[in-house]
């Protein structure tokens, strides 16, 4: 995950931030050397000097606090996708911009937002869809400038076809466009 994050941009250092601090020492002791990034164990209150946190896990409960988080972060929850399971807190959610595949599957399966929604934290009708954000229509949506931003992912199968077709695709033309056979 930290590979494909580091294409928008220069990547120098990677805080790895586990619930048990002896496994993210572990996996990072396992990460090869990458020319020019530094990658780390960390706490949770890291956020407070990061970009771009990727949540990638099963949890139950959130990963950290999100009042640490710096106004310009980026917060990728890609894990967690049941109503009773959360890797981001109230405050994350209430104060960023939240970016959704879709606003009806968000508000179904995210349990980072299905909770805040249920307790009235959260209007559902503030759910910025990434087709939305995509389409840039003047005058539309639009990601707001000084808070962070937090896109949620349910994993929707629309999106595994669409990867499994470039991949087709990339086979059958091969890597000279020509095709492979």
């Amino acid at each position: 995950m930290w590979r494909r994050c580091a294409r928008s941009g220069p990547l120098t250092e990677v805080t790895v931030v586990g619930r048990t601090p002896e496994r993210a020492r572990h996996l990072v002791e396992g990460f090869p050397e990458t020319a020019g990034v530094r990658v780390v164990a960390g706490e949770p209150d890291a956020v407070a000097d990061a970009d771009l946190i990727a949540c990638c896990t099963t949890a139950r409960t959130p990963l950290f606090d999100g009042g640490f988080l710096p106004p310009h972060a980026t917060v990728l929850a890609v894990g967690s996708h049941e109503p009773g399971a959360r890797e981001v807190d109230d405050h994350t959610v209430r104060h960023a911009t939240v970016v959704v595949e879709s606003r009806a599957a968000a508000t179904r399966e995210a349990g980072d937002l299905v909770q805040v929604i249920d307790r009235g934290l959260l209007d559902p009708a503030q759910l910025l869809p990434l087709a939305d954000l995509i389409r840039a229509t003047p005058g539309g949506p639009a990601v707001a400038p000084g808070r962070p931003r937090l896109f949620k992912s349910v994993g929707m199968a629309w999106e595994d076809l669409v990867i499994a077709g470039t991949v087709h695709e990339a086979h059958e033309t091969g890597p000279s466009g020509e095709g492979d056979r």
